[in-house]
């Protein structure tokens, strides 16, 4: 068993070592979020915290990088990642999936599914069963 004062020791070691990263390339962004995305993180200061830096300094980084919002991209990630979810779990309902991905209702991932690829997640499903069909 390990004495509290030595584990608190390599505790605050632990969180010494863990600088801020004020100058990140854009592989390391996209891995970060990557990786968030696939545990269902979608938060900017999420991420951000992972990263050791602000929201602030995220934000401000990424744009630089990216040109676009950390916000426009992670919603850019949740749609594909529902098109995933939606082609790969068949027997899911698209209620569950909504969840999944951080929406409270089905109605609001309805609407943004439909905003973001002109068709309902219905619908997609539905032409994916189709083009499986087919083959």
């Amino acid at each position: 068993m390990t004495p509290p004062v030595l584990k608190n020791i390599r505790n605050f070691a632990t969180i010494i070592n863990q600088q801020p990263r004020t100058n990140m390339d854009k592989k390391t962004i996209e891995e970060v979020i990557k990786g968030e995305v696939e545990r269902g993180n979608f938060s900017v200061d999420g991420i951000a915290a992972k990263l050791f830096i602000t929201p602030f300094t995220f934000r401000r980084q990424f744009e630089r990088l990216f040109h676009e919002s950390p916000k426009k991209y992670l919603h850019r990630a949740r749609m594909n990642k529902a098109k995933q979810l939606l082609r790969e779990h068949p027997e899911t309902t698209i209620e569950t999936i909504a969840h999944t991905l951080g929406y409270t209702d089905k109605s609001n991932f309805n609407r943004a599914f439909r905003t973001a690829f002109g068709i309902t997640p219905s619908e997609f499903r539905a032409q994916c069963e189709n083009n499986q069909n087919q083959q």
